[in-house]
C-alpha cells in the first residue's frame, strides 16, 4: 500500500474549492495519533491547528525529548503550553510557554539554565519552527 503525504497547511491565496478541500484535510489529521503522549505533559492550544503542525514539521520527538530537561529548569508542577504563533511576515512557529510562578529575574534564570543545558544543543533539529519561552503567572 503506498502511503500518500499531504500537507495540512493552507494555501496562501486559495479559491473556494481548494478551501474546501484543505478543511476536509484539516479535519482527517488524526490528531490523536500525533499528539500521543504530549496530551499528559501540554495543554495544547488550537489543537486542530497545532496538530497538524507538530505533524507537518515532526516536533513530537522534540517536545517529548524536552520534558525532563523543562522540568529540571522550571519545576515539574509548571503548566507547559503549546501555541501557534506567526510573526508580521507569515512566518508560523510552535511555541511552549512554561506558565511560572516567581518574579522575572526567576523565570529568566529558568529559561537560560533550560537553553544551555538542552535547548541549544537540540535547536537546529526544528529549523526554526519550535521555540520555547516563559509567561508569569
Amino acid at each position: 500500500m503506498q502511503q500518500v503525504v499531504v500537507s495540512t497547511k493552507s494555501p496562501r491565496t486559495i479559491g473556494l474549492i481548494e478551501w474546501s478541500i484543505w478543511q476536509k484535510v484539516k479535519q482527517e489529521v488524526p490528531a490523536g495519533r500525533v499528539t500521543k503522549g504530549l496530551d499528559n505533559v501540554y495543554v495544547i492550544e488550537n489543537r486542530n491547528i497545532v496538530a497538524p503542525f507538530i505533524e507537518e514539521f515532526r516536533l513530537r520527538g522534540v517536545l517529548l525529548q524536552a520534558l525532563e530537561p523543562l522540568n529540571a529548569a522550571f519545576g515539574e508542577k509548571t503548566v507547559k503550553a503549546l501555541t501557534l504563533v506567526q510573526d508580521d511576515e507569515g512566518f508560523e512557529a510552535l511555541f511552549c510557554l512554561v506558565m511560572i510562578e516567581g518574579n522575572l529575574e526567576q523565570a529568566r534564570q529558568a529559561l537560560r539554565r533550560f537553553d544551555q543545558q538542552w535547548w541549544l544543543a537540540h535547536s537546529q533539529l526544528v529549523q526554526g519552527k519550535l521555540n520555547f519561552d516563559f509567561e508569569l503567572i
